[in-house]
């Protein structure tokens, strides 16, 4: 009976050492999974904030080429309008040299 007894508690402890080595491999098993599943989503996160800045970029760009577009118009605007007073004014200098020639001679 004793045996028995100790052939029991030896059957009972091999159980239980086979429990916890089932219990330590899916408990390795889930944390392998949760960790490639991390991986996953930082992967995920980390391509959904690249196309993100990417967009954010794109359209900065866009939004500067705009306004360097406006601004360039708006400069061309401004030398054409220089540029017709000069021509009006090149006629008035004509006219100011040509009388001052004629009035004061070749000196």
């Amino acid at each position: 009976m004793a045996f028995e007894l100790l052939d029991t508690i030896k059957q009972a402890e091999q159980s239980a050492e086979k429990v916890r080595s089932l219990a330590r491999e899916e408990a390795q098993a889930i944390i392998k999974e949760a960790e490639e599943a991390l991986t996953r989503k930082e992967k995920e996160r980390t391509e959904q904030i690249r196309k993100q800045y990417r967009q954010d970029m794109d359209e900065k760009q866009a939004s500067v080429l705009k306004d360097i577009e406006q601004k360039k118009q708006a400069l061309l605007i401004e030398m054409d309008a220089a540029s017709q007073k000069a021509k009006e004014r090149l006629e008035d200098a004509q006219k100011f040299i040509i009388e001052r020639v004629l009035v004061n001679g070749h000196r």
